[in-house]
């Protein structure tokens, strides 16, 4: 792209910057709570949702790592990043207590659960092994579990 192109569809370097963002949102997180929604069984989204964000391709957290390490030192970034991370943990938040979890532990449960793919960006960043489809099938398990 030209500096000339550049111009064309961008004000200036900060509106390019504003639009990366909007498109990290919306791919990121409305595009596929949108592909979660379409299915039927409560269960089978949260499953949904677990094979979308844990994706075995090779640039697994690409974008999302580049933001998120983006967002620690742009204050214009950061409370975007802030946002989205909000509704997504209260989308699983949703998800969960539509598959039954106490309403009362169900933000908590939420949290952790969306606090598991950003570690696991780091983990693989370094060259760590992907969780299995065993332990992802585990994690899934431990969240919708009754509390005793």
């Amino acid at each position: 792209m030209t500096k000339g192109s550049f111009y064309w569809h961008f004000d200036d370097r900060r509106h390019l910057l504003t639009a990366l963002l909007a498109a990290w949102a919306r791919t990121g997180t409305e595009q596929i709570i949108t592909e979660v929604d379409a299915v039927d069984d409560p269960i089978d989204r949260l499953r949904r949702l677990t094979a979308l964000t844990f994706r075995r391709d090779d640039a697994y957290g690409g974008i999302e790592a580049g933001i998120r390490a983006w967002a620690m030192t742009d204050p214009d970034a950061a409370p975007v990043v802030g946002r989205v991370d909000a509704r997504r943990v209260a989308y699983v938040t949703q998800l969960l207590e539509g598959a039954g979890v106490d309403p009362s532990v169900a933000p908590a449960r939420a949290t952790l659960c969306y606090r598991v793919p950003v570690g696991e960006m780091a983990w693989r960043g370094h060259g760590g092994d992907p969780l299995t489809d065993d332990e992802l099938r585990q994690l899934l398990t431990l969240l919708i579990t009754p509390t005793g």
